[in-house]
């Protein structure tokens, strides 16, 4: 299943121009209602009562170490200790630079607080928000520090449920970087081949396509607008990105690059895009949900 948009800032401001085009894939599962509506009844900084699943069964955080809540950002922070020690890591803490450790079989990941990246192995990989202290406790959305211990992370909005567990030699992270890569290097083919100028990899739109991917993973649904974040823009205001003319391809289902690149050139809509004049910059999201079903997100700028 595939769907594509394109906005002009100039000549369509902030409203949604689109026409939808879907490419029917028997790997895709069908959309699921997940309750509808805006389920997201908490305010900034309230904590609320979360959920956590390590390989499927429900496991209670000590919440002397901490009880999760909604930042400004609308990002669920998680107290670092309190489940980093339920997954037998050993945590510590840097005074003199206000770091927090994570240490487990060989891997340490080091988190700066105030800082958007963290460190695994001593190599950065940037993260979309930062670490912070509250209560004397770090908090972060912690999805990028389980990862780099690869562990697979699902989020069900609904029910306010973490679900964390161990990922498939498949599914790690060189895997999804190197799907990423793939994509780029196959769009700028068919824009080379199409004598056109290749497109340039976005960081930030990056980590824009990346969330768009982890959202429709984790909550089931698949569509341009998130239940819980808006429009595609919507986050690239709260990436920074600054945009003229912006769009963004989608596709469920498809298992690798060639297939998902191939399904969105043999549609005239995702073709465009693709293909399209006015963009300079590309950005590519892959995830994959808990029943192995693989979601794809490009952003495009000019």
């Amino acid at each position: 299943m595939n769907t594509h948009i394109k906005m002009n800032r100039s000549r369509f401001g902030r409203f949604m121009a689109c026409i939808l085009c879907f490419i029917v894939s028997f790997t895709c599962i069908p959309l699921m209602d997940n309750g509808g509506g805006n389920v997201n009844a908490n305010t900034p900084n309230q904590n609320y009562d979360l959920k956590i699943k390590i390989n499927g069964q429900l496991v209670q955080i000590d919440t002397s170490l901490g009880e999760p809540f909604i930042d400004e950002n609308n990002r669920t922070q998680i107290p670092l200790r309190g489940v980093m020690e339920k997954l037998n890591c050993d945590v510590y803490w840097d005074e003199s630079s206000k770091t927090a450790e994570v240490r487990e079989n060989g891997i340490t990941v080091k988190v700066p607080i105030g800082e958007n990246y963290i460190l695994v192995n001593d190599v950065i990989k940037a993260n979309d928000t930062t670490a912070l202290i509250k209560d004397g406790r770090v908090y972060m959305p912690i999805r990028v520090v389980l990862e780099a211990f690869n562990y697979n992370v699902g989020w069900n909005y609904s029910t306010k449920t973490v679900s964390i567990t161990q990922s498939d030699t498949g599914t790690n992270d060189n895997s999804i970087d190197a799907f990423i890569s793939e994509v780029i290097e196959i769009v700028n083919k068919h824009r080379i081949s199409n004598g056109l100028r290749p497109l340039s990899r976005s960081a930030g739109l990056t980590e824009v396509a990346k969330f768009r991917a982890e959202d429709m993973a984790d909550n089931n649904y698949f569509s341009h607008i998130s239940p819980y974040y808006g429009e595609m823009t919507d986050l690239y205001d709260k990436f920074d990105i600054t945009w003229s003319y912006c769009g963004e391809n989608i596709a469920c289902g498809q298992r690798n690059p060639q297939d998902v690149t191939e399904s969105w050139m043999n549609s005239s809509g995702h073709r465009e895009n693709i293909l399209d004049t006015d963009y300079k910059y590309i950005g590519v999201g892959v995830a994959r949900n808990s029943n192995g079903t693989y979601y794809w997100v490009l952003e495009f700028t000019g």
